[in-house]
């Protein structure tokens, strides 16, 4: 964590933005509040550190030096900027974004079916092999009983 120290140490402190699955950046907050899709959930790194190590990146939401930057992006009025001004807020869903949500339900209820399905043939194939065992073993103890039987007719 950074200490605090002068208020222009902070505001020219840059980050590194991982947004859809690229490093961007370093930016400033401003250029960070202006970058589309930037939110609370953003996934950002200070610009001294590596970016290697556990902690090195975290949500926008949990770093003190971002909070004035977000609550200032939540404070714009929803009809600012003429169509784009509440870029925190996620779009809308399309209606191709709820056929692919339900082709992926029914994906996923598929999966459980036959998870389900998996598991109790599981339960039944370890109840078989319980039962053999057991048929093993008392056919082990036969075979003991008829060797010791045929051991004592031959002699």
């Amino acid at each position: 964590m950074y200490t605090q120290r002068s208020g222009t140490f902070r505001a020219n402190m840059k980050y590194w933005l991982f947004q859809n699955n690229q490093v961007g950046g370093p930016f400033d907050r401003d250029e960070l509040s202006n970058t589309p899709g930037f939110s609370a959930e953003s996934l950002v790194c200070p610009e001294g550190r590596k970016g290697t190590q556990m902690g090195d990146w975290q949500r926008a939401g949990v770093m003190a030096e971002l909070a004035e930057t977000l609550l200032k992006m939540a404070r714009v009025p929803a009809g600012a900027g003429a169509g784009g001004g509440s870029s925190f807020l996620p779009p809308e869903p399309t209606l191709r974004d709820l056929a692919v949500l339900g082709t992926l339900q029914e994906k996923v209820s598929l999966l459980e079916n036959s998870l389900s399905s998996l598991h109790e043939e599981l339960r039944a194939r370890e109840e078989e092999i319980s039962g053999l065992k057991v048929e093993l073993s008392q056919k082990g103890a036969e075979a003991a009983e008829m060797h010791s039987k045929v051991g004592d007719l031959e002699v």
